[in-house]
């Protein structure tokens, strides 16, 4: 018998990104080319899936200490992101508006 389990049966086009958000106690991952955020909430089994408004493709997500908030990689930079409402703060664009910049696999300390 295999240790694998399927928790949630998802269509994404490209599913990446998966991070556990300690503050929010939620399993996270994008669908970096429709853009949407899928939150997983392990004691219920409930998946949320949001819209997320932001110039795809999502590249990354890094979970901050607030239980509603996380900062996505888009093509214009970097953005907060209310994993509850959808709402996107604009946070920095390293590149300075170069195109074709796709960031992924961010990380902080």
């Amino acid at each position: 018998m295999s240790g694998v389990q399927n928790i949630y049966q998802c269509s994404n086009q490209l599913g990446e990104a998966a991070i556990w958000h300690v503050a929010s106690r939620r399993m996270l991952w994008i669908d970096l080319l429709k853009p949407r955020l899928f939150t997983l909430d392990p004691l219920t089994g409930a998946v949320k899936v949001l819209d997320v408004k932001l110039a795809g493709p999502l590249g990354a997500i890094v979970p901050t200490s607030n239980p509603h908030l996380v900062m996505v990689s888009h093509l214009k930079g970097l953005s907060t992101l209310d994993i509850e409402t959808g709402a996107t703060t604009f946070f920095a664009d390293p590149e300075r508006g170069r195109d074709a910049i796709i960031y992924n696999d961010c990380k902080t300390d």
